[in-house]
């Protein structure tokens, strides 16, 4: 064969292997990796999915797939294949695409219980950016289990007295709903009817508040209020849990009711708690850290009660075991550092109860 020769059979070769990667990781990558779960769908749960859009899964190869289930418009569906798109039968992929459906009719289930619930009681729900029910078996402890029961995250609007009174009212309307909440969904199929359901409120003011879209056949209720949450989550003001089962409130909303970031007083209350230690002579094995816990004081929603972990010197077990308490503005001003207390690990929170 001669160079000449040899070089075209080389060049036409690139060529070739060049258009093979751009049909294999250019635009029309999605379009494949799309018709291989559509077909997966199929195969697996004939008739139940409408694959609606694929999303990559970085350094793990795979993709997520969201998908729309048939006769149900508030269905949204998820399961991950393999990498390259791959779903072949009987691998992981596979055999998670029923669950997937089976799971997805039943979380709508809950999401129209849940919605109605809110509904009807005042809460102004401007999207949901998680919704699970938790089927795993109980637990032996005591108290409230988490078995068979419902866990959200939702983002809703406050009401107008927000600001001046301290969330007394959005408070109140949290705890007797999700009390309501709780009473709705013990009605459902497959669940304990006195399973609790904890809400994780996200909490905007009125003037940042975006209405979610309309849902539609390609656009699932729980898909338009996943995307709703997660467009507001920037502007989100507040933030608390409440947790009630059908007979009663079991951890009220006035509990972890604070602000939803720290960037405007971690620095002011870490100096303050720092300072502290110092000034009492109270040791300290590393530099005082804001933790994630925190309360606005009663009647305020713009001054924090903070607390900043430490260890304690000569401590072997991690994580730290002490906190100082510091009352700051939301916009790092007027740290007042107040006390040391004892934080042993795990937390047990709230350090301060009586707080509000």
């Amino acid at each position: 064969m001669s160079r000449t020769v040899l070089v075209v059979v080389v060049v036409a070769a690139l060529l070739v292997g060049a258009v093979g990667l751009a049909w294999w990781y250019g635009p029309a990558r999605h379009d494949r990796v799309r018709e291989l779960a559509r077909q997966a769908a199929e195969r697996e749960a004939p008739g139940a999915l409408r694959v609606l859009s694929v999303r990559g899964l970085g350094a793990a190869g795979g993709y997520e797939v969201t998908a729309a289930v048939v006769g149900d418009p508030d269905a949204v569906a998820s399961f991950a294949t393999g990498p390259g798109g791959a779903c072949p039968p009987g691998s992981r992929c596979a055999l998670s695409v029923g669950p997937a459906v089976a799971r997805a009719r039943a979380e709508a289930a809950e999401l129209r219980s849940l919605t109605t619930a809110l509904d009807g009681c005042g809460v102004d729900v401007a999207g949901i950016r998680e919704l699970r029910r938790i089927d795993r078996p109980g637990g032996t402890g005591p108290g409230i289990d988490d078995a068979a029961g419902l866990v959200a995250e939702l983002t809703v609007v406050a009401g107008p007295s927000t600001a001046t009174d301290g969330g007394a009212a959005l408070l109140a309307l949290l705890d007797r709903c999700a009390v309501e909440a709780a009473r709705a969904r013990a009605g459902l199929a497959g669940i304990d009817p006195d399973g609790p359901v904890t809400l994780s409120v996200r909490v905007l003011d009125p003037a940042d508040a975006v209405r979610p879209g309309p849902p539609g056949p390609d656009r699932p209720r729980a898909l338009v209020l996943r995307e709703a949450a997660e467009a507001a989550s920037a502007r989100v003001r507040h933030r608390t849990t409440v947790r009630a089962t059908r007979y009663g409130v079991h951890e009220g909303a006035t509990l972890g009711f604070g602000p939803a970031g720290a960037t405007g007083y971690r620095a002011a209350a870490e100096r303050a708690a720092a300072a502290h230690l110092r000034a009492t002579g109270v040791p300290a094995a590393n530099s005082p850290a804001l933790h994630a816990f925190r309360q606005y004081l009663p009647g305020s929603t713009d001054r924090v009660r903070a607390y900043v972990s430490f260890r304690s010197p000569g401590r072997t077990s991690p994580g730290d075991d002490r906190v100082v308490a510091v009352d700051v503005g939301t916009d790092g001003s007027d740290p007042v550092a107040l006390r040391v207390l004892d934080a042993p690990q795990p937390w047990r929170l709230p350090f301060e109860p009586g707080l509000r």
